[in-house]
């Protein structure tokens, strides 16, 4: 399957890889805008058929919630993120964003081995008593630029591919770093939820990022019931 411009988004759940596919089109100015979990406002439900409703309404209810995270762990990740530079931690959301530029190198899915003890020190976290109950999305991003290298194309055809790619390979770490897969989902986005405009080398380094939704235990998201992949 694939969206009316050709499209495929890529989820990947534990040991299983599935595919969904998301057309809300809200027409503003002659453009298609394709919502996600990382928009800031809360989004327009009007004139929707019930279950487009129904998902938009999961968005802003996990978009305005407080975040599940503990006070405590809360200040954990604010300690990690004064250690590492590279590491940004929303305290009001519980969302964390790991610039791509630490993890991997330019048109890699391999994360780099200087980003293995902030994936440790992030796992170790979420394996504490007051967050081992809570879940985890990862969710990859690119910048707006083509995938050119014959290298890079024969692993990574295209932005979708490397952006979903590059949060399996952080799932698959904090796998390995000790947590359960059964708690973790991973999607990718490619070049079009940026943070910012692509206008330079800045914007873009800025843009390639991997983002992890801190979850609560009975949060569905993009069909994903939690309660079905307990092993």
């Amino acid at each position: 399957g694939a969206s009316s411009d050709g499209t495929r988004r890529q989820v990947y759940y534990g040991r299983r890889v599935q595919y969904y596919f998301f057309f809300f089109f809200f027409n503003y100015t002659a453009t298609t805008e394709i919502y996600t979990l990382s928009l800031p406002d809360a989004l327009p439900i009007s004139g929707l058929s019930s279950a487009q409703e129904r998902y938009i309404g999961l968005l802003n209810n996990a978009r305005n919630q407080k975040s599940p995270l503990s006070d405590s762990t809360t200040r954990r990740f604010q300690d990690l993120a004064s250690k590492y530079p590279e590491f940004e931690f929303d305290p009001h959301t519980g969302v964390s964003k790991f610039h791509s530029d630490i993890l991997f190198s330019s048109g890699s899915a391999q994360i780099n081995r200087k980003a293995s003890p902030l994936l440790q020190d992030f796992a170790d976290i979420m394996n504490e008593e007051d967050a081992r109950r809570l879940n985890i999305l990862v969710v990859g991003h690119t910048d707006d630029k083509r995938i050119i290298k014959r290298s890079t194309a024969s692993l990574h055809p295209t932005n979708w591919h490397l952006s979903t790619n590059r949060a399996n390979s952080v799932l698959l770490a904090l796998s390995k770093s000790g947590i359960n897969e059964a708690r973790m989902g991973a999607a990718g986005y490619s070049m079009f939820q940026p943070v910012t405009p692509n206008t330079g080398d800045k914007t873009r380094a800025m843009n390639r990022r991997v983002e992890i939704y801190v979850l609560a235990p009975d949060a569905v998201v993009a069909g994903w019931d939690p309660a079905t992949n307990r092993n």
